[in-house]
């Protein structure tokens, strides 16, 4: 049961550090907190798109670039410049994504649709099916009970 348990946990660790690894995302949770360049794909930021907070840096624009790999070489796939908070989409294709002075970037919300509540099917009982029960008075312990003031 001990090695079990060991190999269970040890499972879920792993299976984390894939995950994290993977660049999963989740709307709303900052995923660049700051400047740099980072790799787009498994082992990195998942394709998506992400707003940012806009310039950190007052009168300096917010500047992001996605880059991808052509014969081995990085090309510019998208370039921006901004003074006001931005978004962008990463593709699978897109091999870097280089930002500076645009503050936090996080995932897009994601709009996910109303699903239809059913109401909950509503049991009928019938006059028949009510007058089945029993209640044996015999074997209750009234105690205290006053009967000689009910119907004065």
């Amino acid at each position: 049961m001990r090695k079990l348990v060991s190999m269970s946990i040890a499972s879920v660790a792993v299976a984390g550090g894939v995950l994290a690894g993977a660049g999963v995302a989740f709307a709303g949770t900052p995923v660049i907190t700051h400047d740099g360049g980072f790799q787009v794909g498994a082992a990195g930021l998942a394709p998506g798109t992400y707003e940012s907070t806009g310039p950190t840096t007052l009168g300096a624009p917010c500047t992001w670039t996605r880059l991808s790999l052509t014969n081995g070489q990085p090309t510019v796939v998208e370039y921006m410049q901004t003074n006001d908070p931005s978004a962008v989409t990463l593709k699978a294709t897109d091999s870097t994504f280089v930002t500076y002075n645009c503050g936090v970037w996080t995932p897009e919300e994601i709009a996910v649709p109303a699903t239809p509540v059913e109401p909950a099917p509503v049991e009928t009982v019938t006059e028949e099916e009510d007058a089945s029960g029993s209640l044996d008075l015999g074997s209750m312990d009234l105690g205290s009970v006053d009967f000689g003031s009910v119907g004065s």
